[in-house]
Parts: structure tokens; C-alpha cells; sequence
């Protein structure tokens, strides 16, 4: 019997364009089926949970980066570090995000000299974490509030918030990537921020975004350019274990196939409640919940990743196209692997490729400058793709 391959899809854009990754597969013996095809979501989980700290406040490093990779909190309490996998056996830590704005509604920059935010060394520290730093506007104007140097105005300078904060992240931490978070809800940064090139808008508000309490289903969706993602944001009165059975609710959808992506946010985390925050308490509660159940030492089912490289992931994939050589009884394969994604283009770069084999995949060799992880036995065998 011949083998059969066959492409997900055909990319959108020009061939030109696109860079080739070969992908050798040896097999342990020659197998008569072998369907491949590239995953809905990395790792080939069910569903994905990004979480975010917004403003940049202290409590992101002092408790939310202790309470996923494992540390004392600011309640003074020893957190175990959160694990998925990444399908083939390794170990992944829950990682989060940050929205970044630069300067208080006098232009200081918040980030020198103020104790209750990140300097700049300890936001280098999250970026080195793997966490994502995502633009936040300049001052966090908002509604009728000014920007520094504009006043009288009324109203953000929306341009001048988005640009001048672009500038602050490439001078501060090196990179800007282009993805927005709107401080407040303010719907009125949405033109201004398509114009700047944002691939991705997150807000709390509005009515043309993805998800919400639900989540959204990723599979079938057509991407967009900018994609619009709701954001579930937390405040004092989220407390365990309500906040949990938004994450039951969408792990319940995420079967058959269908594969979902929920977000949510807050400001701070301490230990007594505070205003427009969580307490570090309810907050490791609930991503200790996550983690045995979902995560590594549960079934395994949840990407737990910022919102950046969930998007990065989708995007990435939506730009790619697999050819797969028809063969009869050699051992050996090799995918190409077309993508039309610059790497500059994003901080993350990696596929997942689902295997459907009658023989198990014995070794997986990729070129200089990848790494690959592989399953290569049982009914679901994968291949991790990323570069290094």
C-alpha cells in the first residue's frame, strides 16, 4: 500500500516569500500510513490560558513570577514552581505577561526611583523568564485624561502614547513587539493603534473581540490582522475557587478537536485585598488549580503562555504550509516545512506537527539552528519544531 501524505493547507502567500525546513523522520519500520499534518495550538494541547499583569506594578515579580516558577511570595509563603509539558516528556513553567507603560500623568518615568513598580533590571528579569512585555501606552491616558506635554487637550494624544512607548521598550529592555494592551477599555486607541501596526489589540471592553468568559474557539476562526482579544479582567472580588470554573467551563469545550484560548488579567497581587487586584493567596490558588489539573501533574491538557506567543503560535501556523514526499517502503522521510513569517518578526518560532503513523518514529533530526522534542510511539505522535 502506498503511503499517504497530505498538507493541512496551502500557505497564502507568494512561495517566493517563504523559508524551507527540512525535517528528517526516521521510522522503525516502514510504515504504510503516515498522515501529518501541523497542530491547532503548540504542543498539541487542548486549550490555552495566558495571563497577564497590567502596569507593571512590583507584585508581578514579587509574587506572580514566585508564585508559577517557584519562590517565596510577598505572603511570605514557599510556592512550588507549575509545569505543563510540552508533549514529549519535558517540562514547561507557567509563564505570564506584563502591560507596560513608561510615565506617570506628570512624565516621570515610573521606573526609576518607585518602589512599587518594576525597575527596569527586574522587567529584563520577566523578559528573561520567557514572560512577554507588551506595549500598555505611554502614561496609561485615558477617557478625558492628557498626555504629558499635551494638555488642554481632553483626550489621550493616541498616537503620540502608542509610538513614544514603542521607543521606551526598544530603549529600555531592546524590543517592541507589536502588540497592544488598552489601558482602561478605551475603545477610542483602536484606529490609532491598527495604524501603528499592531498585529494584536487586547482590551476588557468592546464588542468586536474575541472571547470573553468563554474563551473563543481557535480552530475555524478566520485570522485577523489586527487579531481583537477580550480580556477577563480580575479584580478584589474574584476570589478562589469561583475564578476556577471559568477555566473548567472552557477546558470542557476543548474536546473532539476543538481547541479554545482564554485570557485574563489583573493589577496587583498582595497579600490582604487591595484594590483592583487579587490576593497572592487566591492568585497561587488558582494557577495551583490550573497546574494539577491541566498542567503536567493533572492531565496535561493547558499551554499556560503569554498572550504574545499564543498569537505568535497561531499566526506562525496560519503562515505555513507542509509538502510531505509520497514513499513505499523506505524508512526515512523528510517534511518540508514552508513558512512565510520573518524571524524578526517574533520573539517565539516553533511548530508542532501531529503524526497519524502505524510505526513508531524512532529518531527526528531538524537543521543547525532548530531543536526538535519528539513522541514518536502511540496513537498520538508529535513532533516540536523551534528555533534556537
Amino acid at each position: 500500500m502506498r503511503n499517504r501524505f497530505y498538507n493541512r493547507k496551502k500557505s497564502p502567500v507568494s512561495h517566493s516569500l517563504e523559508t524551507e525546513i527540512p525535517i528528517s523522520l526516521n521510522f522503525s519500520v516502514a510504515p504504510t500510513i503516515c498522515n501529518v499534518s501541523l497542530a491547532i495550538l503548540k504542543y498539541d494541547k487542548d486549550f490555552a490560558h495566558s495571563f497577564t499583569f497590567d502596569d507593571c506594578l512590583i507584585s508581578a515579580l514579587t509574587s506572580g513570577y514566585k508564585v508559577l516558577a517557584g519562590g517565596v511570595a510577598d505572603d511570605s509563603i514557599t510556592y512550588p514552581a507549575l509545569y505543563y509539558t510540552d508533549g514529549c516528556g519535558n517540562s514547561k513553567l507557567f509563564r505570564a505577561g506584563i502591560a507596560y507603560y513608561t510615565v506617570n500623568s506628570s512624565g516621570s518615568d515610573i521606573h526609576i526611583s518607585t518602589p512599587s513598580y518594576l525597575s527596569y533590571s527586574q522587567i529584563n528579569t520577566l523578559k528573561s523568564a520567557g514572560w512577554s512585555i507588551m506595549n500598555h501606552s505611554w502614561s496609561h491616558a485615558n477617557g478625558t485624561g492628557d498626555t504629558p506635554g499635551y494638555s488642554g487637550v481632553g483626550h489621550p494624544t493616541y498616537a503620540v502614547e502608542i509610538e513614544n512607548n514603542r521607543l521606551a521598550l526598544v530603549a529600555n529592555i531592546g524590543e517592541a513587539w507589536p502588540h497592544f494592551i488598552v489601558p482602561a477599555g478605551d475603545l477610542a486607541y483602536d484606529p490609532y493603534v491598527v495604524a501603528a501596526g499592531m498585529k494584536a489589540i487586547y482590551n476588557q471592553a468592546g464588542a468586536n473581540y474575541y472571547g470573553g468568559t468563554g474563551g473563543f474557539q481557535l480552530d475555524g476562526i478566520g485570522f485577523e490582522s489586527p487579531m481583537r482579544i477580550f480580556r477577563v479582567f480580575r479584580q478584589e472580588t474574584d476570589t478562589y475557587p469561583t475564578v476556577k470554573n471559568f477555566i473548567d467551563a472552557v477546558a470542557s469545550k476543548s474536546i473532539n478537536g476543538a481547541k479554545f484560548w482564554f485570557n485574563d488579567a489583573t493589577h496587583s497581587l498582595t497579600p490582604a485585598l487591595f484594590n483592583g487586584g487579587m490576593t497572592v493567596a487566591d492568585f497561587a490558588s488558582y494557577m495551583g488549580y490550573v497546574a494539577s489539573t491541566y498542567g503536567a501533574a493533572g492531565s496535561d491538557r493547558v499551554w499556560m503562555a503569554p498572550l504574545q506567543d499564543v498569537w505568535e503560535y497561531v499566526n506562525l501556523r496560519e503562515n505555513t504550509r507542509l509538502e510531505i514526499p509520497l514513499f513505499t517502503t523506505t524508512t526515512q522521510a523528510v517534511i518540508s516545512l514552508f513558512h512565510a513569517v520573518p524571524t524578526t518578526d517574533s520573539k517565539t518560532f516553533g511548530w508542532t506537527l501531529k503524526i497519524t503513523s502505524d510505526q513508531n518514529i524512532s529518531s527526528v533530526s531538524v537543521p543547525t539552528g532548530y531543536a526538535a522534542t519528539f513522541k514518536g510511539t502511540g496513537t498520538n505522535k508529535i513532533i516540536n519544531v523551534e528555533k534556537v
